[in-house]
């Protein structure tokens, strides 16, 4: 009889056991991974293309592909792509990042034979109907007007302008004429030399049946040719170095109280030796709910609602952001903590208890970012795309999270988080 009056005990996490995904080379090319796992009869396939938004010629036209693909083909209205897919239980979503677009679709096994080649149809013949155009970029330029009235968007926009050196694509933001500059060639020209099986990848999770994956082969794999050429991108346009010169950035803004900060200081990729412990360091200083940003400057300064930090990474560098919002007479206030704790992380080592909380709240991060076959696809895919192997990362993240010691965490700090390469944006 189970003894309510004594605790459970504490297990500690251990490394979850990631699948290796089956994969295959199409006939054209394009790498189909198949994760045969979980216990419901649901299958989620996403199309990932080199198709993002630097390799657009224009801004906005990689982003109205991705999402405008869905709204009509040679075939089918939006309207009965809407009805097929509702009919049958059928769920897709679309985004684009840098460099990628992902089409992913959530559909039941047994209705595969309806939804397959409704998904073809998307992938290869999008019709891109003007009407459908029009309204996208009548909404996308409301929203950006909207966004363009709110100091959080204005210092994160300001802050990618400024941070990554003059042509390049990573600093390329829209302005109100570029909704005005896209017309419907633009789209079916991107489409034509991007959604191609040259670099595609196909993940296919859940439980998908035989047929399925014959299917799926033959679709993507025997029907889906290309003769588009697509030369390489000057390399200032692709260059995602921070630019040298820095200064503090202020925007004056109208009718707002609020300040939207934004700190930048430059990182590693998610390939680099550094950035397993510098993830960690990230932690410390702002990556979770009991964080020192989050300690000092939300709940005993009270100085904002919420403050966070995060590493995001492109294929060859990567950037430590801060954002928080804060009352404006308080934005000095609010910087000068920030910097503080920054600078604290170099100079003070870090306590056991601390190391410690963040160490067993990281390993049960890493356990939830896998618990399930979708989400366990989804951390595959998102290496895959680094280049990087899911299942050795996560041996490694558990390897480190074992050694690691404050020495080595100051030692990071010294070496990446500095005061003098802050780039710092402040809209009010």
């Amino acid at each position: 009889m189970l003894n309510r009056t004594t605790a459970p005990g504490i297990c500690p996490i251990e490394c979850p056991q990631m699948p290796m995904p089956q994969s295959m080379t199409l006939d054209n090319g394009a790498q189909m991974h198949i994760i045969d796992s979980g216990t419901q009869d649901i299958v989620k396939i996403e199309i990932v293309l080199n198709a993002g938004t630097t390799h657009a010629p224009k801004a906005l036209v990689a982003n109205a592909v991705n999402t405008l693909i869905a709204e009509g083909t040679s075939g089918h209205t939006p309207a009965q792509i809407a009805e097929t897919f509702d009919h049958y239980g059928a769920y897709i979503w679309q985004n684009s990042s840098y460099t990628k677009s992902m089409l992913g679709i959530c559909l039941l096994s047994k209705y595969a034979d309806k939804i397959l080649p409704v998904l073809d149809e998307i992938v290869k013949q999008p019709t891109f109907p003007q009407s459908e155009i029009d309204l996208y970029l009548t909404h996308a330029k409301q929203e950006y007007l909207i966004d363009m009235q709110k100091p959080s968007y204005v210092a994160a926009r300001a802050l990618r302008q400024n941070y990554y050196k003059p042509g390049s694509r990573y600093a390329r933001t829209a302005h109100e004429k570029d909704f005005d500059a896209v017309v419907r060639t633009d789209l079916t020209e991107f489409h034509r030399l991007h959604y191609t099986p040259t670099g595609a990848h196909i993940y296919v999770s859940g439980r998908p049946t035989a047929d399925t994956i014959d299917t799926l082969s033959e679709m993507f794999g025997q029907q889906w040719t290309t003769t588009a050429v697509n030369t390489p991108l000057p390399a200032e346009i692709t260059d995602t170095t921070p630019r040298e010169h820095h200064e503090r950035l202020n925007i004056r803004m109208k009718n707002t109280r609020q300040t939207g900060i934004r700190m930048a200081i430059p990182a590693v990729p998610r390939n680099h030796a550094d950035f397993i412990k510098l993830s960690i360091l990230n932690a410390i200083l702002g990556g979770y709910f009991g964080s020192r940003l989050m300690k000092n400057i939300r709940e005993e300064k009270g100085l904002t609602y919420g403050i966070g930090s995060v590493i995001r990474t492109t294929e060859t560098s990567g950037a430590l952001i801060i954002c928080s919002n804060v009352k404006t007479e308080l934005k000095e206030e609010a910087i000068a903590e920030t910097l503080n704790e920054i600078k604290r992380l170099r100079t003070e080592l870090i306590g056991n208890d601390e190391l410690n909380n963040v160490k067993n709240y990281l390993r049960g991060e890493m356990l939830r970012s896998v618990d399930g076959v979708f989400a366990t696809s989804d951390q595959i895919r998102a290496f895959a795309s680094a280049g990087m192997d899911a299942r050795k990362y996560y041996n490694e993240y558990y390897e480190t999270l074992d050694t690691i010691a404050a020495d080595d965490l100051m030692q990071m700090a010294n070496r990446y988080l500095r005061e003098e390469e802050t780039r710092i944006v402040a809209a009010y």
